[in-house]
């Protein structure tokens, strides 16, 4: 079921999700949403997805300092994201990390955000 946007409603402001991620392509995606903030008066969100790992289950500490090695890492990577949102266009995103398969944590994103208005991936051919 999808969620009515009200970005452009009385009390609402648009915002752009920009998804965080490891490759060279993200910049690209950061420096865009952070421009089109600015050039709509909107806020950006950026979301950085953990993919869980099912194996070794039985080894459950090693299982619970592995994830907050990876929350780390996403903090770490959010940190450098907003840091050039915030020298681009003087905004502070707001910053959202999730566990899970990355398409199914952006679409609950989504539609749990009524403001989100605009997606932002950033992608490659593959060709240099």
């Amino acid at each position: 079921m999808s969620t009515k946007r009200r970005s452009y409603e009385s009390g609402h402001k648009p915002k752009c999700l920009v998804v965080v991620d490891d490759t060279a392509e993200c910049d690209r995606a950061v420096y865009y949403a952070a421009r089109w903030a600015v050039r709509v008066g909107g806020g950006v969100v950026m979301l950085r997805v953990i993919e869980a790992d099912q194996r070794n289950q039985e080894w459950r500490g090693v299982a619970d300092i592995m994830r907050a090695e990876a929350h780390e890492e996403a903090n770490a990577a959010l940190d450098r994201a907003s840091g050039r949102a915030n020298g681009l266009a003087a905004i502070t995103p707001e910053r959202v990390i999730r566990e899970g398969n990355p398409t199914q944590q952006i679409l609950d994103v989504i539609e749990k955000d009524v403001d989100i208005s605009a997606l932002v991936l950033a992608a490659s051919t593959g060709a240099e």
